[in-house]
């Protein structure tokens, strides 16, 4: 999203406004023709999407009709060029076309089952509090357009406010909550100058008893242990020469050295004298 912005950061504002563009209740205004040196029928290619020279006209009579609902008759056409209000509706066109692109870009799109749904609850459309086609194509004439022109404007303002509306989401209580965190994250401390004249310290030998009943676990002493030692000389019981030989002689198979040779009577001793 964020390159799609730089990519066509030249014509997107910080502050993206998507007006509905109402056709109902407001004619279109006569004006001038426009030459904008491209191709017949085209003022710019935004993406994928061609605008339209009716696009644009559309653009500029819903701003024409809307300062002159705001100004009445002191609004006309010499004061709409005074605003320059041709490049201001230029400028939106191509604002809600970029906007339009984007969604193109993720896939969004408007069915018929959604254009129907708007068609049936206008009440500009409605007869006896039911949609009436006849009055649909009246009304539409009335103000110079036809089905096919207003249902696919209606497919682009309905598209625009989907869009719209992936940007406006609620946060949650605890996500604002954390959000404040780290923006004002600071620590609160309470000072307060005590005077020893102040405090007054009880200190009698029935409260230091209580006191340490209720927190004796807290004042043991380390574990502490006794050890007795008995020296034993092992040359009172040292077995005989003949009896070292006689236990070579019967276990000399298992007396090995640490590379698995067997030892002889002289290296095997200590050996044998542990053992008896």
């Amino acid at each position: 999203m964020i390159t799609w912005m730089q990519k066509h950061k030249k014509w997107l504002v910080v502050t993206i406004w998507i007006s509905t563009i109402a056709f109902v209740g407001a004619g279109f205004v006569g004006w001038g023709s426009y030459s904008p040196g491209k191709s017949a029928g085209s003022v710019a290619v935004v993406g994928d999407r061609e605008v339209s020279l009716e696009e644009y006209q559309r653009e500029y009579s819903n701003l024409y009709a809307q300062y002159q609902q705001m100004m009445g008759a002191q609004f006309n056409q010499d004061i709409a060029r005074q605003l320059n209000l041709s490049d201001a509706a230029y400028q939106m066109t191509i604002q809600k076309n970029l906007i339009l692109s984007y969604g193109d870009e993720l896939g969004l799109d408007i069915t018929k089952r959604d254009i129907a749904q708007e068609l049936v609850n206008n009440p500009a459309f409605q007869s006896g509090g039911k949609f009436d086609k006849q009055t649909y194509v009246r009304v539409l004439t009335q103000n110079r357009t036809t089905p096919v022109q207003y249902e696919e404007s209606l497919k682009r303002n309905l598209l625009l406010q989907k869009i719209e509306a992936l940007f406006q989401i609620e946060p949650t209580k605890t996500e604002i909550k954390n959000l404040n965190k780290l923006l004002f994250l600071e620590d609160n401390i309470d000072i307060k100058i005590l005077d020893l004249k102040n405090i007054q310290v009880s200190n009698t030998e029935d409260e230091r008893k209580k006191f340490w009943e209720e927190n004796k676990n807290r004042y043991m002493s380390m574990n502490s242990y006794e050890l007795q030692m008995e020296k034993i000389s092992i040359s009172a019981d040292a077995p005989s020469t003949e009896e070292i030989k006689s236990y070579f002689d019967k276990n000399k198979n298992d007396l090995k050295k640490a590379d698995g040779k067997l030892k002889n009577l002289e290296e095997a001793t200590i050996e044998i004298i542990r053992a008896i």
